[in-house]
C-alpha cells in the first residue's frame, strides 16, 4: 500500500512516493468481534536513509529525536489507529510525518555563553558565605534554625 502522491512539507521541501510504504495491520485494543476482522491501524516506513530531497542537518535532526521510532531496517515508523477507517488513518500517518519534517526544518537556536553579572557573583559568594556558617555553626553544636 502506497500513497497515491508526493507529500509535500512546504514549498521548498516534498517526499518521493518511493520513499514511503504504509502497511495495514489490525488495531490492538477493545472493540468486540469487529476489531478482529479489520484492519485499519496504518504503519508508515519512512525510508530516511535514501532521503536525498532533504538536507544532511535536517535528517540528522529527525534521527535525533527521542520520541521517533524505527523498525528493523531503520527506517522511521510511524502508526495511527486513532481513527475507525483506515483512509483517516493513513492519512494521519501522513500529518504526523509531515509534522516532524517541519519541526526540524527549523534550526535550533545556538546558545551563546554569557558571563555572569557582577551583582550575581556578589549574591553568589554572600548565599555561599551564609552557607559556610549555618554548617560551622552546627559543628560547634549551636543550634540554628533552618532557613532556605
Amino acid at each position: 500500500m502506497h500513497p497515491q502522491q508526493d507529500l509535500y512539507i512546504n514549498e521548498s521541501y516534498h517526499i518521493p512516493v518511493q520513499l514511503l510504504e504504509m502497511r495495514a495491520v489490525r488495531s490492538s485494543g477493545p472493540g468486540g468481534q469487529h476489531v478482529n476482522k479489520v484492519s485499519t491501524k496504518v504503519e508508515l516506513h519512512y525510508h530516511i536513509h535514501d532521503a536525498f530531497h532533504l538536507p544532511y542537518d535536517i535528517i540528522s535532526r529527525i534521527v535525533s529525536y527521542s520520541s521517533i521510532k524505527f523498525d528493523v531496517d531503520g527506517h522511521i515508523l510511524i502508526t495511527s489507529q486513532k481513527y475507525r477507517s483506515q483512509k483517516d488513518n493513513a492519512e494521519d500517518t501522513l500529518l504526523k510525518l509531515k509534522a516532524i519534517i517541519l519541526r526540524a526544518i527549523i534550526r535550533p537556536k545556538i546558545r551563546k555563553t554569557t558571563k555572569p553579572t557582577f551583582a550575581g557573583r556578589q549574591e553568589r559568594i554572600a548565599n555561599k558565605k551564609k552557607r559556610g556558617m549555618i554548617k560551622q555553626q552546627r559543628q560547634l553544636g549551636k543550634v540554628i534554625p533552618h532557613e532556605e
